[in-house]
């Protein structure tokens, strides 16, 4: 059998499959390598004649789920979890109101607390 049109449907065999790391079918099943990223290299397989492809699979092209946020937290120098710092009197005057009356009811459930172990019954 020669190389022509018969010969193609016995190729069933699949040299290459999806890579883990780049998602792309260029796993080289025999080589255990990527074609396009060179898994399982510690370093990505990139080269600066194919501009385009950098810019195709470079940072921003996918979700960013932590880097998209970052500009914003450094704006606040990377606090977290602290009550703002420039509040309006209005509002410092109603958080320091809500806080009294927590104070207020922790004291008063603890004197309920107390009450209740000293009867009898």
């Amino acid at each position: 059998m020669g190389k022509g049109t018969g010969s193609f449907g016995k190729r069933r065999n699949k040299t290459h499959t999806l890579c883990v790391r780049c998602g792309r079918r260029s796993f080289h099943l025999q080589k255990s390598r990527c074609s396009a990223c060179a898994y399982p290299a510690a370093r990505k397989r990139t080269y600066n004649w194919s501009v385009k492809a950098i810019r195709r699979k470079t940072t921003g092209t996918g979700r960013m789920r932590y880097l998209r946020h970052v500009p914003r937290r450094f704006k606040t120098n990377f606090r977290e979890g602290v009550l703002k710092l420039h509040q309006g009197r209005r509002q410092q005057q109603l958080l320091f109101d809500s806080l009294v009356k927590l104070v207020l009811i922790a004291v008063l459930l603890i004197g309920i607390f107390e009450a209740s172990r000293t009867i009898k019954f």
